[in-house]
Order: C-alpha cells, then sequence, then structure tokens
C-alpha cells in the first residue's frame, strides 16, 4: 500500500483478510525516523485520518518507548502537490502555518 491513510486504516483488516502478504508504508517510516533522529523527537505530519489514526505514535513508541512523537495533520498539503503548487507562496505560506504549530514550545532556560 503506497499511502500512509490506506496504511493506517485498513492495512490490518487487508492482512486478516486476504491469503496474500500486504505491506503497508508506516514499518519502513517508522524505522527511517528511529534511524534519523539524534534527539529522540519525530515530528509526524499526514492527512487528518492519518494522524488521527495514531498509527505512527504507536509504531514510534513500539520502537522506541522514549521517543516523543510531535504529530500534525496537513490536510492542505494533498491538493497543493495534486496542483503541483509545490514552490510557489501559497505552499509557503501553508508550510509555514503547518510546521510552525508543529515544534515543541521552547523551554525557559533558568537563570
Amino acid at each position: 500500500m503506497a499511502c500512509d491513510t490506506s496504511t493506517a486504516i485498513a492495512l490490518p483488516g487487508l492482512r486478516h483478510g486476504l491469503s496474500i502478504p500486504v505491506v503497508g508504508v508506516i514499518d519502513p517510516d517508522v524505522r527511517g525516523g528511529i534511524r534519523s533522529t539524534r534527539n529522540k523527537k519525530i515530528g509526524v505530519i499526514g492527512t487528518e485520518a492519518t494522524i488521527q489514526s495514531t498509527a505512527y505514535t504507536r509504531a514510534l513508541k513500539q520502537s522506541d518507548s522514549v521517543i516523543e512523537v510531535y504529530s500534525r495533520g496537513c490536510p492542505h498539503f494533498v491538493p497543493l502537490v495534486e496542483e503541483g503548487w509545490t514552490d510557489n507562496e501559497v505552499a509557503e505560506m501553508t508550510v509555514k502555518a503547518y510546521l510552525s504549530r508543529l515544534k515543541p514550545p521552547k523551554r525557559r532556560q533558568k537563570r
């Protein structure tokens, strides 16, 4: 399955109902995220359905319970990509709006 949303929502049922192997995209993404993080913090963006399923958070925590996961649904990314609007002001503003809220709040230093 080459889609986060269908993997998150339908993969378990398909695996149960089919006699052939079915592979999703979440497990490879999780392995890549675990390998890439240096600070045990991982941001996950996706469709609202993917984020609401908590499939990535569960898979990441299963791989490493110390990982901190910051998730954000980004529903406007899909139509921008499908329209080919990936390098313009609208795309830039959309990315800033979504990703600025993905970051964890900065901790104040004690004096």
